[in-house]
């Protein structure tokens, strides 16, 4: 057969480049938006926890799960009779149970942060979601577990906790793609238990030496509550237990897998939440701005094969005390400053003491500082001391937790000694605070001079007579509430209706997302001024904030107003310059108005912060394609190809196959068309796989794939496809 030369080369392979690359090049740059039966409840009495011998747990994988917004009476173990999470129960049954666990503070980010530092947040700064990052001079266990020779892998659920926040510091693999369509992503973009479920399976399948540390983050329980089928139907009436009991099946289906590869009996699997839920207990549907215990308690559960004697502990612990537990379990390096200590002794092991010792119940720090940073409202933090817990606010409250654990009966005014004590303890724990790189300095009266005036002790600062105690602000947010159920309902006229009642509340409160519904609505009822004023109002009320220009240019952007929104999206970034959202944003603005140069830049600036922002990468890279710089795009699409981005995308997977052919990978190129014939057979994909095979002279295998296309697929293909097969095929056959 003769060897394959077409007269010239290098214009079949632009021919072809453009039919591949149709769909890519036409990408248009003013593209719109971005935007089991129930178990009973355990009856059994709890029994000590104790082990003659210490475990030991050298060479023990270690899998930490961590299901966002699960509050720990929502699970059947806990004691919740309609609960249905027969998996996690059973790991509790076969396990070690804490019936008290506490976080530091209702937000996922800091509450992550000091769950993998060992370090309060006012230790690691990271106060609220967002605009904060863990700096990279904190040691988190993924680094320690790698330190020790431990695989790290981490699958995330939601955009909080991308690993451009800082989690992502000693994980080998971290995925936060979170399989997202939309370019400039947001807090909304999450992936559902299975998907997340299904990326770990398919890692712990992999062939390794060594044991792994896995961080595997589920977001389901999280507003808004939308369970599958047939959770949904199973939990009309309480969508939030669907969406644990979604959470649960994923779990077990987890745990299948470790049994099926023998590694279950060797895993240390911890199960936790980072926070709870308020359902209106306090006044709070949702959480993050108050501090009860409906938002701080969580589940904790130590489950590993037989090692542990099944258990239920009483005594409290924290999230900050995970890492020094884990350092003492696995024998890892303790980095300096740490606020936690190790509850190694209530599992039979280490030095710590042991349920029942009588040792006195350790104090949880807790705050929300997400009144302060979104709403100028006071900050909350507060101390609990054995049973009484103290609220620092401008109106401070102290309960009595073992007479009151529904926190209804205020003592502050008639246990004046008492909030005093707990006040001065809380003004000596910052006090006593070391940040990272600077573990040798107590902090002085100057210190905290400055953290009162940053408010960070709000009930001794002077300046939280001047501002809004988030009670008083919950208010309003709840009224917000019933205006947010509107929108999604369609219901326009009767929002804008309760946004007006509300109007002179917010004057008085001020909430971010009253301008927010403002916008929402007036945008849907295609009033463009309205929309923009909505939002200009909100940046004169929070002039500090990044939301409202931020959405602002993204508004102007989807109206087609590129300069504007390139004019309000460079002020962002004056202000936040690794905001990366904006910088994508950016991005866009200039790529409407023709400066594709200038895009690519701002798009590879953008990928530096999000590497595994999926949609971004293939924005990225579409656009370094059409600057013609094809190698370059490949680069990007590499990554993105070898976390599995795109193992579902025929269409991407061509464009990379054809990038592959073209520099020097054909190898590559024809295992990914083999892939994407496997998907979506077409005329062109078979056309396009027979010049790969005929680049490497395959004749053979060229001609089957060219007959193929046009035998079976003929009426696919164009005139101009027609003829370069025809062409192609007749030189293959020698004719």
């Amino acid at each position: 057969m003769p060897r394959f030369e077409p007269p010239n080369r290098w214009v079949l392979w632009g021919s072809l480049l453009a039919l591949s690359f149709s769909g890519l090049v036409g990408c248009a740059p003013n593209e719109p938006g971005e935007s089991d039966t129930a178990p009973s409840a355990e009856k059994t009495q709890s029994v000590p926890a104790k082990a003659s011998q210490p475990i030991d747990l050298q060479g023990f994988n270690l899998l930490l799960i961590t299901i966002d917004t699960l509050r720990a009476d929502r699970l059947g173990v806990y004691g919740d009779a309609k609960a249905q999470t027969p998996h996690l129960d059973t790991l509790a049954r076969r396990g070690v149970r804490f019936e008290s666990c506490y976080s530091h503070v209702p937000l996922t980010l800091p509450s992550h942060s000091t769950l993998f530092t060992g370090r309060y947040p006012f230790s690691h700064g990271v106060r609220n979601n967002g605009n904060y990052f863990l700096p990279q001079n904190e040691v988190t266990l993924a680094e320690l577990m790698a330190d020790r020779g431990f695989q790290t892998r981490a699958d995330v659920a939601s955009f909080v906790v991308s690993a451009k926040f800082g989690l992502g510091q000693g994980f080998e693999s971290y995925d936060d793609s979170l399989g997202a369509d939309d370019l400039i992503r947001g807090f909304s973009s999450e992936i559902p238990a299975d998907e997340v479920a299904a990326g770990l399976r398919e890692w712990l399948r992999q062939k390794r030496s060594q044991p792994f540390f896995a961080w595997t983050h589920f977001y389901d329980p999280h507003q808004p509550y939308r369970p599958p089928s047939p959770f949904a139907e199973r939990f009309v009436d309480d969508p939030y237990a669907g969406e644990i009991a979604f959470v649960d099946h994923e779990i077990g289906g987890i745990l299948d897998e470790l049994e099926s590869l023998g590694q279950l009996e060797r895993t240390l699997i911890v199960v936790t939440s980072d926070h709870g839920e308020g359902f209106g207990e306090h006044g709070e549907v949702g959480h993050g701005i108050l501090a009860y215990e409906e938002a701080l308690r969580v589940p904790l559960i130590f489950a590993v094969g037989s090692e542990l004697t099944p258990s239920v502990v009483r005594e409290r612990v924290r999230l900050v005390d995970m890492l020094p537990t884990l350092i003492e379990l696995y024998g890892l390096e303790s980095p300096p400053g740490l606020d936690g200590e190790s509850f190694a002794g209530f599992l039979g092991t280490g030095a710590g003491p042991s349920p029942g010792s009588g040792a006195r119940a350790r104090d949880v720090y807790f705050e929300s500082m997400l009144g302060r940073d979104e709403n100028n409202w006071a900050p909350l933090t507060g101390l609990i001391v054995d049973s009484e817990k103290y609220i620092s606010l401008p109106e401070p409250e102290l309960y009595d937790l073992e007479t009151d654990p529904g926190e209804l009966d205020n003592q502050v005014r008639t246990r004046r000694a008492a909030r005093r004590d707990i006040d001065e303890a809380l003004r000596d724990l910052l006090l006593s605070s070391r940040p990272a790189g600077d573990a040798s300095r107590a902090r002085s009266e100057e210190d905290l001079a400055h953290l009162e005036a940053l408010g960070y002790v709000s009930g001794n600062s002077a300046r939280t007579a001047q501002v809004i105690d988030p009670k008083q602000g919950i208010r309003l947010e709840r009224e917000l509430q019933k205006v947010r159920e509107d929108v999604a309902a369609g219901e326009l006229e009767r929002a804008e209706a309760g946004l007006e009642q509300l109007t002179e509340l917010n004057q008085e409160l001020g909430v971010g997302s009253f301008y927010f519904l403002q916008h929402q609505v007036r945008a849907a009822k295609q009033d463009t001024a309205g929309a923009i004023a909505a939002l200009e109002a909100g940046m004169e009320r929070f002039p500090d904030s990044e939301r409202f220009p931020f959405l602002l240019a993204h508004y102007q952007l989807q109206q087609g107003n590129s300069a504007e929104a390139e004019r309000v999206a460079r002020s962002v970034l004056e202000q936040s310059p690794k905001f990366s959202q904006a910088i994508i944003l950016l991005g866009r603005a200039v790529e409407q108005q023709g400066r594709l140069a200038e895009a690519v830049t701002h798009y590879r600036s953008a990928h530096v912060l999000e590497p595994r922002n999926v949609s971004l990468g293939r924005r990225y890279a579409e656009a370094l394609v059409r600057s013609g710089d094809g190698a370059a795009a490949l680069e990007v699409y590499d990554p993105l190809v070898a976390l599995g981005a795109f193992d579902d995308q025929a269409e991407e997977l061509v464009k990379v196959a054809m990038l592959s052919s073209r520099f020097g990978r054909p190898d590559r190129a024809i295992h990914l068309f083999e892939r994407v014939l496997e998907l979506q057979p077409s005329g062109l994909h078979h056309l396009s796989f027979a010049f790969v095979l005929a680049q490497q002279q395959r004749l053979d295998e060229a001609t089957v794939q060219m007959e193929t296309a046009l035998r079976d697929y003929r009426h696919e293909l164009n005139t101009q496809q027609l003829q370069l097969a025809e062409h192609a095929l007749g030189q293959w056959r020698g004719q």
